[in-house]
């Protein structure tokens, strides 16, 4: 029996393949990769996401012709479920890379200090004395010694490298608790709930098969739309930061974003236009403003 299962802290994974049976190289067609330590085929970048339905079923649907038995376990949890597992899982991928790349790093202290070692004996500038009895041994340790700072530079850039994604999985973390990024999604959340509404409205009198289940999963994803938002909105009254509107920006004010501030050209229903040095002003939500100056006291 093949297992396909999904849930928001394991993402996506498939249980029940054997050596020889023929299913790894399918199930890689697929995306999946194994995971040594899980003992399952895993799906990257699914855990604290919804499942990724298609996949699931092209792959089932691959195995059933081949003869197997599939049962396919899908469970999305809700919208605070994903998010506590993605930020479970990007926390977890922060915590091992800062490892991995303190580990390189010592690795790559280890083998340039080796690489020098090997070669001390050899006075500064000593060239290799051809036909002397020395020869051999003074080429074999620049090699030794060459080979050794190869494997440091290689560690030390696999270090850097590791350390980078790290910084970059924690950045991510952190800005998920920003008023501005959460205002972003919860921007994105309502422009989808309306498109979903408008499809599934333009839809409601077609009794054709395939739309009727079109419109199922329409209305799956609107749910978790809307669970979504929910979150989003909590999440932003969390933060107890001051939420600008129209009413409280006016032209001419000046207003911070992200790194400066810039003098505010209009103030729209949902969003501000700034003047930022561009030949046309640039427009931002609300959320984005960090700090406000009216512009009487701007003008001081």
């Amino acid at each position: 029996m093949l297992t396909i299962a999904h849930t928001p802290s394991d993402g996506t994974t498939v249980d029940g393949t054997s050596k020889g049976d023929g299913s790894g190289e399918i199930v890689k067609q697929h995306g999946f990769r194994w995971g040594r330590t899980q003992g399952v085929w895993f799906l990257r970048n699914t855990r604290g996401a919804t499942a990724r339905q298609h996949t699931i079923d092209a792959l089932a649907s691959d195995r059933r012709a081949a003869g197997f038995d599939v049962q396919i376990e899908v469970d999305n949890g809700t919208a605070e479920q994903r998010e506590a597992a993605y930020v479970a899982a990007r926390s977890h991928r922060a915590e091992s890379l800062a490892g991995r790349s303190e580990h390189l790093a010592e690795r790559a202290r280890t083998e340039h200090a080796q690489s020098n070692a090997i070669v001390e004996h050899i006075p500064l500038g000593q060239p290799v004395l051809v036909g002397h009895h020395s020869q051999r041994r003074h080429e074999r340790d620049l090699d030794r010694s060459r080979a050794a700072m190869t494997r440091s530079v290689q560690a030390s850039n696999a270090s850097q490298a590791a350390a980078h994604v790290a910084r970059s999985a924690q950045a991510d973390v952190a800005r998920r608790e920003d008023p501005a990024f959460i205002g972003r999604r919860i921007a994105d959340r309502e422009r989808e709930i309306r498109e979903l509404q408008r499809n599934l409205d333009s839809s409601q009198d077609n009794t054709k098969p395939q739309v009727l289940a079109w419109r199922e999963g329409l209305t799956a994803r609107l749910a978790q739309a809307r669970d979504e938002l929910a979150l989003w909105q909590r999440k932003l009254e969390e933060t107890g930061a001051r939420i600008y509107t129209r009413e409280d920006i006016k032209a001419g004010d000046y207003v911070r974003i992200r790194h400066g501030w810039c003098e505010v050209a209009r103030a729209n229903p949902k969003t501000v236009s700034c003047h930022v040095g561009m030949p046309r002003p640039l427009t931002y939500a609300y959320t984005e403003i960090k700090d406000h100056r009216p512009k009487q006291s701007a003008a001081t």
